[in-house]
């Protein structure tokens, strides 16, 4: 076993057993037919660095796979290379052939110079890049905008059916967040404390970049604006979503799309809801500010928190590539952990995204290479056991009697089975005990 045997803690062997049970229980994806197809021409809109890249083809895949509709994937790329470039659109073709890509090449730190984000921030500058999409496309006029944190797990036409009723942008408000926090945002993007405005998540959005450019009277101009409000603000955090959120302030508001097109921490305000008699003060305190975020703003009346969500939007520390709790809150699984697992392994990064997620539980992330994932799979067998040790204690017991009453090759296969077994559960003794 090497060191998986030894320097793995039990909260990380049960965590990597959760994940072998997800992975090996995957349901085998099926290319989409063209049969059905709706004749409607989506435009959406993906945006990442080269190291995303794999994340991109998750999203992609998991929008090709519950729809019909003829995609229209504008992706802004920020030094994706072109072997990247390659697999994303071999993820798309494996899956349909309703499609089209446009990869729009940019560079955000000659683009946006006047942004200084903190060191080793979690947002990169480049989520700014969406920012600039009139100039890049300049003939889409209307479009689908997502963050690659995330998956579609319904058909994005129902986004796209979604009426503006007069606004530019349509989003989803900032949900579910501790009313300092939010308060935090409006104040950074210069918002009026004295009003019930909602500020909304820019990771999800349908944008009607005709009415924009009639508003403003050119790609050009909406360009200009978009940098003048960027001028008046420190934006030191989510940078583009403050920019979006002042515009969306200065010009009439947004129209308000229901939660389930972009659904995050609503799980863990269920769970505080759902057990406020066990919680600590902490999260007592953090019921309490959602509580309050909802009356202040009057989330209460516009959203609808019901249903299935659409698109699950994987906040924060709460990544499935990383993590298997769900970190806001205690809640055991993140919610649809298997469902994104389930859309990687469409992708040609499947072996690369679980190998992430696993560097961040073994030691010496750096050397879990692939020729090593026998070796840990193995490890996860060794402790899957553990947690069945009584299932197999009684096997062990059911090979030990079929051994005493059968004869010739039968005794012979049913006693190196219960020697096999005796082996694994000592080793599954000793491993437990060295926690």
């Amino acid at each position: 076993m090497g060191k998986y045997d030894t320097q793995v803690d039990l909260q990380n062997i049960k965590e990597m057993l959760f994940f072998f049970d997800v992975l090996n229980h995957l349901p085998t994806p099926k290319k989409r037919g063209a049969a059905a197809r709706t004749g409607v021409k989506i435009p959406v809109i993906l945006s990442a660095d080269d190291n995303y890249s794999c994340f991109v083809a998750v999203t992609g895949a998991s929008i090709l796979y519950n729809t019909n509709s003829f995609i229209e994937f504008y992706i802004i790329s920020e030094g994706i290379s072109d072997a990247n470039k390659a697999l994303i659109v071999k993820t798309f073709t494996d899956i349909t052939s309703d499609f089209s890509v446009e990869f729009l090449e940019c560079d955000s730190t000659k683009e946006f110079t006047q942004i200084k984000l903190p060191e080793n921030y979690h947002v990169k500058l480049n989520t700014c890049n969406r920012l600039l999409f009139p100039k890049l496309a300049p003939k889409v006029d209307r479009a689908v905008y997502l963050d690659v944190d995330l998956i579609v797990l319904g058909d994005i036409k129902q986004i796209w059916d979604e009426k503006l009723d007069g606004h530019i942008i349509g989003a989803v408000p900032l949900l579910m967040d501790r009313l300092s926090t939010v308060e935090i945002m409006r104040n950074k993007a210069g918002i009026s404390e004295d009003t019930s405005y909602s500020y909304f998540n820019s990771g999800v959005m349908l944008i009607d970049y005709a009415k924009w450019r009639q508003k403003k009277g050119s790609n050009k101009q909406i360009i200009a604006d978009l940098f003048n409000i960027l001028s008046t603000m420190n934006a030191d955090v989510t940078p583009d979503e403050l920019i979006l959120n002042k515009f969306a302030y200065l010009n009439g508001g947004y129209k308000v799309l229901p939660h389930k097109y972009n659904v995050h921490p609503y799980y863990s305000y269920q769970y505080l809801l759902n057990n406020q008699k066990k919680l600590s003060p902490y999260e007592k305190n953090t019921l309490d500010e959602i509580e309050a975020c909802l009356e202040k703003y009057h989330y209460k009346k516009e959203i609808k928190l019901n249903g299935d969500p659409i698109v699950r939007h994987f906040f924060a520390h709460e990544k499935p590539w990383t993590s298997v709790k769900q970190v806001y809150l205690p809640i055991p699984i993140i919610k649809h952990f298997e469902n994104f697992w389930f859309y990687a392994k469409m992708t040609p990064y499947f072996d690369d995204i679980k190998y992430k997620f696993l560097s961040w539980r073994l030691p010496e992330p750096e050397k879990v290479y692939p020729e090593e994932y026998e070796k840990i799979s193995d490890y996860g067998l060794l402790v899957k056991d553990a947690f069945n040790f009584s299932k197999n204690k009684i096997k062990y017991w059911r090979y030990k009697f079929l051994s005493n009453i059968t004869f010739g090759k039968k005794r012979q296969k049913y006693k190196n089975k219960k020697k096999q077994l005796k082996a694994r559960l000592q080793q599954v003794k000793e491993t437990l005990k060295s926690k």
